[in-house]
């Protein structure tokens, strides 16, 4: 994937999780389902980014605020 769309897809999600004043935007998600959707979405973008990006990854996928909803990428 190229730094165009890869810099494309991660501001739509960004603009899908983080509310008007900068919070987050909870509002939009009817379920956990939904979260943990958009938590793989976020993971397969980031391990498409153009380079090496194994560290960005493993800081994902070992912060606290995402480990109710780890799921392998493969």
């Amino acid at each position: 994937m190229d730094v165009t769309v890869s810099k494309k897809l991660l501001d739509q999600i960004l603009t899908e999780i983080i509310a008007y004043n900068g919070s987050s935007a909870t509002d939009k998600f009817d379920s956990l389902r939904a979260v943990d959707a958009k938590v793989r979405e976020l993971g397969l973008v980031l391990r498409n980014l153009p380079g090496d990006s194994n560290n960005l990854i493993n800081a994902f996928e070992q912060d606290n605020d995402f480990q109710a909803n780890i799921v392998v990428y493969g």
